[in-house]
């Protein structure tokens, strides 16, 4: 952003007076539009969920998760996560 220089104070509050508009859509705008880390929050929310899920299946998730050191609802998190694109 190109940084302002005025003569004085008089001139200072004529530019902000003559481009009150503009500057206010600006704020408007950057007000509007959610911060990085509100979308990041926002992408990372959670809800919880119940699913049905074979008794087999649950077991096999655990074997492969103790291999990895992370618990088993956390793998099967990241396998849907990764078969979605994520």
């Amino acid at each position: 952003m190109k940084t302002l220089k005025f003569k004085n104070e008089a001139e200072e509050a004529e530019y902000w007076f003559r481009n009150r508009r503009k500057v206010e859509a600006a704020l408007r705008k950057a007000k509007a539009t959610p911060a990085p880390a509100e979308i990041a929050a926002a992408e990372l929310a959670t809800r919880p969920v119940s699913i049905r899920l074979a008794v087999r299946d649950i077991e096999r998730a655990k074997e492969l998760a103790a291999a990895r050191g992370i618990g088993y609802q956390t793998l099967i998190r990241m396998l849907i996560h990764e078969s979605l694109g994520g």
